[in-house]
């Protein structure tokens, strides 16, 4: 069971659109534990030392690693013994209603079926699959509109017909919506709608009900990042 806080996280994928994604090679893995709407392929490159978080596992990376997550199942990566500057990381994240219900009630969709289902429990790939995929999304980011979709499409199902996965967390991991940050959620969502727009400390606190410096304490702590930190990711991922 969960008991710990969890940061619901708004992410920049737009419900017209597929899938998103976005190379994290880099970037510092500790950050809180969180949830989205979204559905996340999570791929790291010489991570090895570093934790990871899903549902109600945790364990430690070794070497190269996929996991696919489901939607509003609690996840986090922590750096550990990692060095954060030689990891590599690359995440797709998609809606769940990419593939309609009726769709996905179809005799051939079965096994893309079952991989959605699993997915609220974590599910690891062989790290060989995390290198080929990895290859495999940089190559379908050149493409756009249909063959696009059948790249990914296509990925899915060599995942969901990969028979040497493991469940990672023992029971769903969905977080209780309850537990959201509800002054994080609005101000995120405030910032992902106008990040077009010239936003100020101030707007957002205010929105918030909160004095600028309590909020910059305040989504420091719950994000790990400063709110000119955050606007700037948001901004940067469109």
């Amino acid at each position: 069971m969960i008991n710990m806080e969890v940061l619901r996280v708004i992410t920049p994928l737009d419900s017209c659109d597929c899938f998103s994604v976005i190379n994290r090679g880099g970037e510092s893995l500790d950050f809180p534990l969180h949830a989205h709407k979204e559905m996340e392929l999570h791929i790291m490159f010489d991570g090895d030392g570093a934790t990871r978080t899903v549902g109600d596992h945790v364990g430690e990376v070794e070497g190269a690693e996929m996991i696919l997550v489901g939607w509003g199942v609690v996840h986090g990566w922590k750096s550990g013994k990692a060095d954060p500057g030689k990891i590599g990381r690359i995440t797709i994240q998609f809606l769940p209603d990419m593939l309609s219900s009726g769709l996905l009630s179809r005799n051939i969709m079965t096994d893309i079926r079952d991989l959605f289902e699993r997915a609220d429990r974590g599910v690891l790939f062989p790290p060989e699959m995390a290198y080929e995929t990895a290859a495999r999304v940089k190559a379908l980011c050149g493409k756009t509109g249909f063959p696009a979709l059948m790249d990914f499409l296509d990925i899915l199902n060599d995942m969901a017909t990969c028979r040497r996965t493991e469940m990672l967390s023992s029971a769903c991991g969905r977080v209780p919506s309850g537990t959201v940050t509800d002054r994080i959620h609005g101000a995120m969502d405030y910032m992902k709608a106008h990040y077009g727009e010239h936003i100020s400390l101030a707007d957002v606190a205010g929105l918030s009900g909160m004095s600028e410096v309590a909020f910059s304490r305040f989504i420091r702590k719950h994000t790990g990042f400063t709110f000119i930190e955050t606007l700037n990711e948001i901004r940067l991922n469109y």
